[in-house]
């Protein structure tokens, strides 16, 4: 009987799960079109016997379910399914066939460890007892995890533990990253919107221009971000766009726009960083016969991991030879499994992939191929560990 605790994976396995994440990654879909990526990840799973498989969760999100005969926790392992709008810039067979979309955020791997993963345990049903495999839409745009815990489908679940990836450039790689408390930040879109009054460019004194407003905007916006950031410096404070008017040169123009992205560890300061803008953006409008409107895009819970979960990770990175590294700064990017982190106990784990591997969302990034058995065997330790744990 083959050893429970020094089980590899067959060479012909992790071809078959290149080669697999190599298909993923010359078709990518964007957030909430990810119709054919879920689907080439239902006809490489099938092929493994789960015991259940449930499509369209969430949009086109796939729940993939194997029972074991064994008694212990139901645990969840999730990888996201969307790529980016961005063009590709890699000289590769399996570049992206698609024009302005690629998996340059290594989307594609992570489903590759969680296909392989889901292939790897399919033999293994007396070692365990339930392990779900998500594969979740619309990560990058922050409402995939919501809308996958609001279905229905998700709601007959009850996961003890989750778990996920992300990858992480500047970090060699299978290198395991673990960090206690806030491993990303949250973060929102901001849209300021003015609306004034137009006018003849000829006749601008019988217009509600927003210039003042806008100049007066970037002026004390600079000094109330540097107090911001100088009393809670893990806040992150970014002027991404300014539109006011139209391209006409015969209009004195009525409405801006100001966009803005902004980052905290904690929601709360995420909430407070807001209230603060709204009262700067009342006091310059201040009788100026302006309408403000406040609109919110891409929200992102802070990614929390859970103590006493990164405690256990650390005792199977120790006891089983994983290299690994304890972070003590937070990510400033977000990720939206902290939605299942508010919800459940678990961690977001980091696997290095390259100490000179090119940015995520770099034209030139490419996940590397070598770290995906790491990433499924750093998975099945885990599921060792917890089966253990409470047999």
């Amino acid at each position: 009987m083959t050893n429970f605790l020094d089980m590899q994976i067959k060479k012909e396995l992790l071809d078959q799960v290149i080669n697999f994440r190599h298909l993923l990654h010359r078709y990518p879909d964007t957030s909430n079109n990810e119709k054919h990526t879920s689907l080439r990840i239902i006809n490489f799973l099938k092929k493994y016997n789960p015991d259940k498989i449930i499509n369209n969760v969430g949009g086109y999100g796939v729940i993939v379910i194997f029972k074991g005969k064994a008694t212990g926790p139901e645990l969840l392992f999730r990888a996201d399914l969307d790529a980016v709008n961005i063009s590709e810039n890699n000289n590769i067979e399996y570049q992206s066939s698609k024009e302005n979309i690629s998996h340059i955020c290594g989307h594609d791997g992570h489903m590759a460890i969680l296909s392989g993963f889901g292939a790897f345990i399919s033999d293994k049903r007396k070692f365990y007892s339930k392990i779900i495999l998500l594969f979740q839409p619309a990560e990058e745009i922050g409402i995939g995890a919501k809308k996958v815990i609001e279905d229905s489908s998700f709601s007959r679940l009850d996961p003890e533990y989750v778990f996920a990836y992300h990858n992480i450039p500047g970090y060699k790689k299978s290198k395991i990253l673990l960090k206690d408390g806030v491993f990303a930040k949250a973060s929102v879109g901001m849209i300021i919107k003015l609306s004034g009054k137009t006018a003849h460019a000829a006749e601008p004194e019988k217009a509600n221009s927003p210039e003042k407003v806008l100049t007066d905007f970037i002026f004390k916006y600079k000094k109330m971000r540097e107090k911001i950031i100088q009393n809670n410096k893990s806040s992150m404070i970014t002027l991404v766009h300014l539109q006011m008017g139209d391209k006409n040169f015969g209009i004195t123009p009525g409405n801006a726009e100001i966009y803005l992205t902004i980052r905290a560890d904690k929601d709360f300061i995420l909430k407070e960083i807001i209230f603060k803008i709204k009262k700067l953006v009342s006091e310059i409008v201040n009788n100026k016969k302006f309408q403000v409107k406040y609109d919110y895009k891409e929200k992102f819970l802070s990614t929390h991991n859970d103590r006493s979960v990164i405690r256990d990770l650390k005792h199977i990175c120790k006891n089983k030879d994983f290299d690994f590294q304890k972070l003590n700064n937070s990510f400033s990017w977000s990720e939206d499994f902290g939605v299942f982190l508010n919800s459940y106990k678990g961690v977001l784990i980091g696997i290095g992939s390259g100490e000179n591997q090119p940015n995520l969302h770099n034209s030139s990034y490419n996940f590397p191929d070598s770290i995906i058995a790491t990433g499924i065997k750093f998975f099945w330790e885990v599921v060792k560990y917890y089966q253990k744990k409470q047999s």
